[in-house]
């Protein structure tokens, strides 16, 4: 009987010590479902070091996590230390080459009075243990932890699966912190590009109004005045919202004073060309002939600016309605068309590009315009415009079209400007259009 209940005594014992470690299994699985559900690295090690010391029947262990700012593993949690090392971040393991290279070849490493370790002292110290056992916490490949137990660790297969369970689990949540830093930082800089795109988007409406004000005023500039016996044609289409090509029409006491010109460039440098240009031409307007105010204008230009920044081509015609007496000069500019009711013919006055150098002349040429005549001044950016299938507009067209525009007694600008942006299409200007001209409707003899 006796034997019977001691054999029912050794049961109830081993009953007992099953339900226990049942007990501290289930506790154990409790932990690495609750670690593996952890979103923030804080998390990982407050639940991995308990975790670490349920595992490891309850010796004292910490886990440490790379610092880079500091260059060494520094506590993020710890169990079973001494209360006032619990969590001590302060304490830290320097990062030297030999540890982390050993960590990254060997599972273990143990520290103790026979097998140092010189970075592990002073946690040693601190933990009032001679002797650690040393698990690396790795992320593809990079050692990004440290699970340091105290003690003279007899399960090494736990300390091993442990660190295994806290590395996935770090891995995880360091990317995560880091998708969301990336992210966090995506958002400031979209705000940041919101911000530019607006601050351009304003800076853009705002550079449009400008050159809306000044394509205006470029218009206002080239307005032609009303004038006796005589029918103006003023065309002008810039390249884009400004350009380089200005003309104007003055009436001075016994004639009228027609000047074209076309700055090199387009856009606002060239819009701004022009306005010295027309400056310049509003100081010397008065010059006795045309040759004499290009070579005045020249003497200006040349004098003022370097030949790069002001070059451009110029005619300059005076128009005497009385007797139907016409007078040109040209500086590199194409020639004038002179239509008659029997067709057309050029007229052309040799001189270089304005601008390039003083001390050039220009010379004056002349003939006559009766009723019903007239004559067209343009810009190159007419005949080099050019079709989507890249032909050109071409001077021939342009002449033929001024004169049958004219002789039908149609407005030779709106013909050519129509058939101009006909022409090009989908393709547009590649250069500013401009065209200005006189039809004589009589001998203004008063």
């Amino acid at each position: 009987m006796s034997a019977l209940l001691e054999q029912i005594e050794v049961l109830k014992r081993e009953n007992e010590e099953l339900r226990l470690r049942l007990q501290e299994r289930e506790r154990v699985d409790a932990l690495r479902r609750a670690l593996r559900g952890c979103e923030t690295v804080d998390d990982v090690a407050e639940r991995g070091v308990a975790f670490a010391n349920a595992e490891l029947d309850r010796v004292p262990c910490a886990l440490l996590l790379d610092d880079p700012v500091r260059s060494a593993f520094t506590i993020q949690a710890a169990a079973g230390l001494p209360n006032e090392l619990n969590g001590a971040g302060s304490i830290s393991v320097e990062r030297d080459g030999s540890l982390y290279e050993r960590l990254l070849s060997e599972r273990l490493l143990v520290h103790s009075d026979e097998t140092p370790l010189e970075s592990m002292k002073p946690l040693a110290k601190a933990m009032g243990d001679g002797r650690l056992t040393i698990a690396g916490l790795h992320d593809s490949g990079e050692l990004v932890g440290l699970l340091v137990v105290g003690g003279n660790l007899q399960q090494a297969q736990r300390l091993e699966e442990a660190s295994a369970e806290l590395s996935s689990a770090i891995a995880a949540t360091l990317r995560a912190r880091s998708r969301a830093e990336e992210l966090a930082m995506l958002e400031v800089q979209e705000r940041e590009l919101v911000g530019l795109l607006r601050e351009v988007e304003e800076r853009d409406a705002t550079t449009r109004e400008d050159l809306e004000r000044a394509r205006e005023f470029q218009q206002l500039m080239m307005s032609l005045p009303n004038a006796k016996g005589v029918k103006l044609e003023g065309l002008y289409e810039p390249f884009g919202l400004v350009g380089g090509d200005v003309y104007t029409v003055s009436a001075l006491e016994d004639r009228l004073r027609i000047f074209i010109a076309d700055a090199t460039g387009h856009g606002v440098r060239a819009s701004l060309t022009t306005m010295f240009i027309k400056s310049g031409y509003e100081s010397l307007k008065r010059a006795a002939d045309p040759g004499a105010l290009l070579q005045a204008l020249n003497e200006s230009i040349a004098g003022t600016y370097r030949s790069s920044e002001m070059l451009f081509s110029a005619s300059c015609v005076d128009v005497y309605p009385k007797e139907g007496r016409i007078v040109l000069a040209c500086a590199g500019h194409p020639p004038a068309c002179v239509v008659r009711d029997n067709g057309f013919s050029l007229l052309e006055g040799k001189g270089a590009l304005m601008g390039v150098r003083a001390g050039m002349r220009y010379e004056n040429v002349s003939t006559t315009l009766g009723p019903g005549e007239g004559i067209y001044l343009f810009t190159d950016g007419i005949a080099d415009a050019r079709a989507p299938n890249g032909d050109f507009f071409g001077e021939d067209r342009l002449y033929a079209l001024v004169r049958d525009a004219h002789v039908a007694g149609e407005s030779p600008a709106a013909k050519v400007r129509e058939a101009v942006m006909s022409f090009v299409g989908t393709r547009g200007l590649a250069d500013d259009v401009s065209l200005v001209g006189v039809r004589i409707l009589e001998h203004n003899t008063n």
